[in-house]
């Protein structure tokens, strides 16, 4: 494992930045990710002349060790993401439960006859209330039958006597805590699509607008993340950096290379 004092070094085309660890704190296991690829040392992954290193800069927590440095702790953070699951779950299968609104069967939705909608839709519902991952659940489904539902934040006690269990082997909710539940709920959801689209555009025409929209999915990752209540002045400092470049170099620097995105979690 890399010590302390080691650094994060960062090179896109011919420029190339290294940061001392004190620079962007201590306390965790810095960890640049790029697709699913998790940095443990030091990892390249090159995207025609665009490079990315990535490097551990302190040593990593202990496992028992639930604080991060953004202010909320890894437990509370879990609890939230299963408390939202469990919301998604029993509002699938209420709607399931609900008798179908078609008052004949000439009725359509979209083109599709109502009775191919309604078996359409009651198969995705019965996946939704059996849905094991928040990664399975596509952007849209969870923004057309979930999103309203899900509070930003809910106290222990009001969730347990709403919804039960959470469903996690691993936590356990405290009543009298107040639990942040959208945005780590949200999170897993929109990942999953930022990577799936990620890959994809990996294999599209190498061009610096295919590395804009790349850069742009790493930093939606970066800030979701953040959001969380997992982020660090740190972290967002590098980001910023990187953001900084990138848009020098529009603005008409004679930088001949620069950063196009960055997500650090």
């Amino acid at each position: 494992m890399i010590s302390p004092s080691s650094c994060l070094h960062i090179s896109g085309e011919s420029d190339s930045f290294t940061f001392d660890s004190h620079q962007i704190g201590s306390g965790r296991n810095w960890i640049w990710k790029w697709l699913d690829l998790e940095a443990s040392d030091c990892d390249l992954l090159a995207v025609s002349d665009f490079r990315v290193k990535s490097r551990d800069t302190t040593t990593p927590p202990m496992m028992e060790s639930t604080q991060s440095v953004g202010g909320a702790d890894y437990g509370s953070v879990r609890v939230g993401t299963f408390m939202g699951r469990q919301i998604i779950k029993l509002t699938a299968s209420a709607l399931l439960s609900q008798p179908s609104t078609a008052t004949t069967l000439q009725e359509c939705t979209n083109g599709i006859m109502r009775d191919d909608f309604d078996e359409y839709e009651s198969a995705l519902l019965q996946k939704e209330a059996t849905l094991d991952y928040l990664c399975n659940l596509p952007p849209h489904r969870y923004e057309a039958n979930y999103a309203k539902l899900v509070p930003e934040e809910m106290s222990g006690k009001n969730f347990m006597a709403t919804y039960g269990s959470h469903n996690d082997p691993v936590t356990t909710i405290d009543p009298k805590r107040i639990y942040v539940t959208k945005d780590p709920t949200a999170h897993p959801i929109y990942e999953n699509f930022h990577v799936n689209a990620f890959a994809a555009l990996l294999s599209a025409a190498s061009t610096d607008e295919q590395l804009s929209v790349l850069g742009e999915f790493l930093y939606q990752s970066h800030y979701s993340y953040s959001k969380c209540g997992l982020g660090s002045d740190g972290t967002d400092r590098l980001v910023s950096l990187v953001q900084q470049m990138q848009h020098t170099k529009k603005n008409g620097s004679e930088r001949k290379g620069t950063l196009f995105g960055a997500k650090i979690t």
